[in-house]
């Protein structure tokens, strides 16, 4: 039954054509179904974003990267995720984290990362790196581990994060972020994120409702399970 519905379709199609042939006295060709890329992947030399010709301190806050314009107007052409999101992986070691792009102005065949990125890959000016596009859910948990119990010392960290988070796209469990403040800089491990092993948190509000000081572990959640407020929550315990 399908094949005879398939090639009674068609012979409408052909007649169509035909028609049109006829009528306007010039051939017409039946359209085509066009194959939209879903997966942007491919490899660039990778250098620290110092390298690059507009640098400017800020560009090593965060997980934003620099691309070159070919692949803004490669990945135009697709549908994909906005704001558009990455997976960058060493092929060497097999190492992966996730990003955002902040422009795409680096030169072709290059990107550029912030340097805590190339230290979390183990990579090095002029190695390669293989970039692809990531779908991230929204994440509703997230924890991490200081390294250094000097940054639950701090006057306020739960608001040195918050600040701090507003600069990243994604978070990759088992990664490590790096937190500037002032003249200090801290690392943070990121022991277990939900609703994956990597999710988005970008247009999700950071609000503290709760801050328990016994040890170096943060917990960060949003939204907070009851019996706490409706709000997020950062809390130290």
């Amino acid at each position: 039954i399908l094949k005879s519905k398939r090639r009674e379709n068609c012979a409408e199609m052909q007649n169509v054509v035909d028609f049109l042939n006829g009528a306007l006295g010039v051939p017409v060709m039946p359209q085509r179904r066009v194959v939209v890329p879903q997966e942007f992947r491919r490899q660039f030399k990778v250098y620290s974003v110092a390298c690059a010709n507009n640098y400017k301190p800020n560009m090593e806050e965060g997980d934003k990267i620099l691309l070159p314009s070919s692949a803004f107007h490669e990945l135009g052409r697709m549908h994909i995720q906005y704001p558009m999101m990455f997976q960058v992986r060493n092929p060497k070691n097999d190492m992966k984290t996730h990003c955002g792009v902040m422009e795409f102005t680096a030169p072709e065949g290059n990107a550029y990362f912030p340097f805590w990125m190339m230290n979390e890959l183990c990579l090095n000016n002029g190695e390669i790196v293989e970039i692809k596009n990531a779908t991230l859910k929204k994440g509703t948990y997230v924890k991490f581990q200081p390294h250094k119990t000097k940054f639950t010392q701090l006057s306020n960290p739960r608001i040195v994060l918050e600040k701090a988070l507003r600069a990243y796209s994604c978070l990759t469990k088992g990664g490590t972020i790096t937190i500037k403040h002032g003249q200090q800089q801290f690392y943070l491990d990121i022991v277990e994120t939900k609703p994956g092993n990597a999710i988005t948190i970008i247009d999700t509000d950071v609000m503290i409702t709760k801050d328990i000081r016994r040890c170096s572990r943060i917990v960060y959640i949003y939204p907070p399970t009851p019996p706490f407020p409706s709000s997020p929550l950062l809390s130290l315990y």
